[in-house]
């Protein structure tokens, strides 16, 4: 059936839930897919670990009910000890780049003494 696609489509409610990594269930929320089919939902997990993630479609007067899983892998927040070892890394490239410009100099003013000698 060759239609023109509709431009006032809505898209479906699909609820998401998950399992957690203790086997417990968890409701994630209800969203509205777009007119492809696609949903989202920002979630922050409480802990980490691979979850099941099922997405459910409660079905319509043009789709049956459908359902669908796929898996994630949550891992922990990175610890606040780690800010410091970044800025130690940023001072000593800070010193490197000190360090490069001190020789350049030094360099360059005995490059200038060498010259001066010969005339």
């Amino acid at each position: 059936m060759s239609q023109p696609f509709p431009t006032n489509l809505n898209g479906v409610e699909v609820t998401l839930d998950a399992l957690d990594p203790n086997g417990n269930f968890i409701s994630i929320g209800t969203v509205t897919s777009d007119a492809s089919g696609l949903f989202k939902k920002m979630w922050m997990p409480e802990v980490p670990g691979e979850y099941t993630v099922i997405a459910t479609f409660g079905g319509s007067e043009s789709y049956w009910s459908s359902y669908a899983e796929t898996s994630v892998g949550v891992s922990e927040a990175p610890s606040e000890t780690s800010q410091p070892a970044a800025q130690a890394d940023n001072s000593m490239l800070l010193y490197g780049i000190l360090v490069a410009i001190v020789i350049a100099i030094v360099i360059g003013l005995v490059a200038v003494v060498l010259v001066l000698r010969r005339k």
